[in-house]
């Protein structure tokens, strides 16, 4: 039986939401951000939202160095493998992490245990979890900023908008992308919603609009891992591959 890293939201996410190779990307940057697209981006963010704040893990830069000075791509390979058998969120499962980072020791990557412990895969899983996680919100981030930046948020979405840019920014995931929103929303919502006692204020906020349930579910999506950017470092380069 399969044991699923996210959540039954996340893993229900419709096209091109539910694309986790570098499609996503691409396709999103080809989509006029409409009011219905907008709302789908909003709902992404929902459901990515995590219930407690995220563990920041480093890069391992002694190992990324050792590969940047060889000008191999291994670890390129490694991240891309993983995408491979988990194309969508529903595929995210501990298996299939397990069964890319048993194929990591035959590349000759360092410090990969030849045989991996249930403790290693489990570290694996759950940074492999995360970085699915934050490429979802970068790119739902970077397609409401998109629509901040053209006009086309009305005073609803643009405070929706920068309540969960805060919320993002306090549980530690995509805040680059977050904080760059809050910018391009501007005065007064983008520096309200980061303003000292905003916490309880924001959390009541996010609270009412989960059950009202006033979000539509999302189409379609994508993820890259061999295009990681803004802090979506790759799970073979932060948790296997170390």
């Amino acid at each position: 039986m399969d044991t699923y890293l996210l959540p039954a939201a996340m893993r229900e996410l419709p096209p091109p939401w539910h694309d986790l190779t570098y499609r996503r990307s691409q396709v999103l940057e080809a989509l006029a951000p409409v009011e219905e697209r907008r709302e789908q981006a909003r709902h992404v963010l929902r459901v990515c939202l995590p219930d407690r704040r995220q563990s920041v893990y480093d890069r391992d830069e002694e190992l990324r160095d050792f590969y940047d000075d060889r000008d191999d791509h291994t670890l390129d390979e490694a991240d891309a493998g993983l995408t491979r058998i988990m194309p969508t969120p529903s595929q995210v499962t501990r298996e299939r992490v397990a069964e890319a980072a048993g194929a990591w020791a035959d590349m000759g990557i360092p410090t990969v245990p030849q045989s991996p412990t249930e403790q290693w895969v489990d570290k694996v899983a759950a940074e492999w979890a995360a970085s699915v996680r934050q490429a979802l919100v970068h790119d739902a981030f970077a397609f409401i900023e998109r629509a901040t930046t053209a006009g086309l948020l009305n005073d609803g979405e643009a405070e929706d908008a920068a309540l969960l840019a805060a919320a993002f920014v306090r549980a530690g995931v995509a805040v680059e992308a977050a904080v760059r929103l809050l910018v391009s929303l501007g005065r007064p919502r983008g520096e309200q919603a980061l303003a000292p006692g905003s916490s309880s204020f924001l959390a009541d906020r996010l609270r009412l609009g989960r059950d009202r349930a006033r979000f539509a579910q999302p189409r379609p999506g994508a993820f890259s891992t061999g295009g990681v950017s803004d802090g979506r470092a790759c799970a073979g380069r932060r948790a296997g591959v170390r």
